[in-house]
């Protein structure tokens, strides 16, 4: 159900430049499993900075409380889920539950999300499907 968009990286190889979870171009219906997270929509490069290969591979956990900062509600970000998230986090690689988040820093300064993977199984998600 998540749209993957790929592009050239500027040492040749392809990377995830964006998704959209629960694409209704991919079958999704509404109404399925809306959390936070999931409702979040990536931002489009180019990137100023994004997570490295080791950061996707072993996301952190995301900070405990990370949603009180006064300094995210007196801005106003909270209308802008990944926005949100990725200002009090910054770049890297991170769980929310079993969702996994990209943060990367945008070409004008601050945080965005740039991916996102529902039921990520480095996050711990374990399918219950053969």
């Amino acid at each position: 159900f998540t749209q993957v968009r790929c592009c050239r990286a500027t040492w040749g190889g392809y990377v995830s430049c964006g998704t959209t979870v629960h694409s209704n171009r991919c079958g999704w219906h509404p109404g399925f499993h809306p959390y936070s997270s999931v409702n979040s929509v990536d931002e489009e490069g180019p990137f100023a900075e994004q997570p490295s290969a080791e950061q996707d591979e072993n996301p952190q956990r995301a900070i405990a409380g990370w949603d009180n900062d006064t300094n995210l509600k007196a801005s106003g970000s909270f209308e802008n889920w990944g926005r949100s998230f990725c200002t009090a986090h910054h770049v890297g690689s991170f769980c929310d539950h079993f969702t996994q988040v990209r943060c990367c820093r945008a070409t004008w300064g601050g945080y965005v999300s740039c991916g996102t993977t529902v039921h990520s199984s480095r996050c711990g998600w374990h399918s219950f499907y053969p």
